[in-house]
């Protein structure tokens, strides 16, 4: 862990609040026998392309002794969030307005706490995709195949009286939260992370999966051994959950 850094090319970015509105402290629940916050981290430290990681939060306390204690391979800067930037209902623009105010990159790359299965390769896609493109941002979206109807009941994407395979029904697609990119410039010009030249990746439902709910937490918590099962780190960590 470093205590500060000024300056680089590309910057991640992981804000973490202490209290949450639906699940009480869920960044800090265990999911998979760790703080959630640990996997979102974890999957960002393995982006070649960041230069350093910003860890944006009102909870220094609670996260400093694990940036102390484990090796994330990527140096973390742990920012104390700013007064305008607190609050639960504190808009996400305000906390990365108080991260660029700080941490100056021509590129951040932004991720929630609450998408903790995004892969590395998707935020590397994502950076690609924005110099590729020249965006002013890229957004992680997850294509739907299915029959969608909007607020008055109408048809979006289907003709009711030509019942198409839903694998053969045009695409719809929703915004994720698993990452944003974007531009310092666009940040400045439109003060949001999406500014007006937008590209967009696509993800897997489950790198999509956004934990808000306690139900939702329940599925993370399954997704989550069940990975851990899958290899021999994971495997003995289970075996000391699950110690008598």
């Amino acid at each position: 862990m470093i205590a500060g850094r000024i300056g680089a090319g590309c910057v991640g970015i992981l804000p973490i609040k202490e209290e949450s509105q639906r699940v009480p402290f869920k960044n800090f629940a265990p999911l998979g026998g760790e703080p959630m916050w640990i996997w979102a981290l974890r999957s960002l430290a393995q982006v070649p392309a960041l230069d350093y990681i910003v860890v944006n939060t009102d909870a220094p306390d609670r996260i400093r002794p694990y940036l102390e204690s484990f090796d994330f391979g990527k140096d973390i800067v742990l920012q104390v969030r700013g007064d305008l930037a607190r609050g639960v209902s504190t808009p996400m623009n305000a906390v990365l307005a108080d991260v660029l105010s700080k941490y100056a990159a021509d590129v951040y790359l932004q991720t929630h706490a609450t998408s903790p299965f995004a892969r590395p390769e998707s935020f590397a896609r994502a950076l690609e995709t924005l110099a590729r493109d020249r965006s002013d941002c890229v957004v992680a979206v997850q294509e739907l195949r299915e029959r969608f109807w909007d607020a008055a009941f109408e048809p979006l994407n289907h003709d009711p009286a030509e019942l198409l395979q839903t694998q053969d029904l045009p695409p719809v697609y929703v915004e994720t939260s698993t990452f944003y990119a974007f531009t310092l410039e666009s940040f400045h010009k439109h003060g949001n992370r999406i500014g007006a030249r937008r590209s967009f990746v696509p993800v897997s439902p489950l790198e999509a999966m956004d934990v808000d709910t306690l139900q939702d937490f329940a599925a993370a918590n399954l997704v989550a051994f069940g990975m851990l099962a899958e290899t021999e780190a994971g495997r003995k960590m289970l075996a000391k959950l699950t110690a008598g």
